[in-house]
């Protein structure tokens, strides 16, 4: 009896041990595959963001104009014709929801960098978001490491490069611990991969959605800036132009 508990006592072993590394491994994968996506999605939101300060800086102004000169033609067809009335209130609603967000937008302070200092931004962004990820943090880490995430996607969006740096030395001296995959049961490990996959895909979807928006479309198609923003003014003048003509003949 002696002889078969220790015998099969060495078979089960080897089979838990097996099924443990792996486990481990693909806990170190999940951590590596969601550091990268996260970094990856940072980095877009951020230049979406640089676009979009620049769009409604530059373009605000005529876009507004147009809104608010559908919204003054829909109003006056609205005092005639009742029938009106509800594209009046779409052209209102569509005014203030433009104003809001337009205001919104362009009172954002993106930092402008030279090409040395955006490396140097991105390097260290990526390494202290890496040590400080809540989904990767030890859960007595886990609301102090949100906290300076949440600072640090904050600053790196503003290409504040000077806050990051301080919140990464911030992040390096409280001594953040990440999740130790060698110490973890197996059941603790089964629980950490479904959150790491369930993370992964939460932030690949955000990337899909950065990169099908306008905004990102636009950054691909043209490599400089100022040529779409001088194609869309003339454009915007237009509009303007023709609709302040169309409410000149119906007056």
């Amino acid at each position: 009896m002696i002889f078969r508990k220790q015998k099969n006592s060495s078979i089960a072993l080897p089979a838990m041990s097996s099924e443990r590394q792996q486990l481990i491994e693909c806990v170190n994968r999940l951590q590596l595959e969601l550091a990268e996506l996260t970094a990856e999605r940072e980095d877009l939101q951020r230049r979406v963001n640089g676009f979009e300060v620049q769009y409604h800086t530059r373009l605000g102004h005529y876009i507004g104009r147009i809104l608010e000169l559908r919204r003054e033609r829909a109003g006056k067809q609205a005092e005639s014709h009742s029938e009106f009335d509800s594209r009046y209130q779409e052209a209102v609603e569509d005014y203030n929801s433009w104003h809001d967000t337009s205001s919104a937008i362009r009172n954002k302070k993106i930092f402008s960098l030279t090409e040395d200092d955006l490396v140097l931004l991105k390097k260290t962004f990526r390494k202290a978001a890496g040590k400080c990820h809540p989904d990767v943090a030890r859960n007595e880490d886990k609301e102090k490491s949100h906290q300076y995430f949440v600072s640090l996607r904050q600053a790196y969006e503003r290409n504040d490069l000077d806050a990051v740096v301080s919140l990464a030395q911030q992040i390096e001296s409280e001594h953040i611990i990440q999740q130790d995959p060698e110490k973890a049961e197996l059941e603790s490990l089964q629980k950490a991969i479904d959150g790491l996959e369930n993370s992964v895909g939460k932030v690949q979807q955000e990337i899909n959605k950065l990169v099908e928006s306008e905004s990102y479309r636009v950054l691909s198609v043209y490599p400089d800036l100022n040529g779409y923003f001088e194609e869309r003014e003339k454009e915007l003048i237009l509009q303007c132009n023709e609709l302040s003509q169309y409410m000149k003949v119906e007056a």
